[in-house]
């Protein structure tokens, strides 16, 4: 028969077995931990990806929907030049029939 250590060989067993378990424990934990993560990091990239598309789809039809500040100066501007011709010619036509 051997002789019992320092626990004593009962002991011992039980030392290891309990290590054991709180190990699988914590191995346990960190994996349910760890796919949490993995989960939650899909979610996340998922929604990044649907934000990037709808961020494409925007920039693809803004220059349906926006003109450019120097775009509506030269509209203005044709216009006002457009109007004044009108003007000057009722003006022109104004004095011509005024004339005897």
């Amino acid at each position: 028969m051997t002789e019992p250590g320092l626990f004593g060989v009962l002991p011992m067993q039980y030392i290891l077995t309990i290590s054991g378990l709180v190990l699988g424990g914590v191995f346990g934990l960190l994996k349910w931990f760890m796919h949490r993560m993995v989960t939650e990091i899909d979610a996340r990239l998922k929604r990044i990806d649907e934000i990037e598309g709808r961020f494409e789809r925007l920039l693809s039809d803004l220059p349906m929907h926006y003109q450019r500040r120097e775009d509506s100066i030269r509209e203005y501007t044709a216009l006002n030049a457009k109007v004044d011709r009108i003007y000057e010619l009722m003006l022109r036509t104004d004095r011509i029939k005024e004339t005897p």
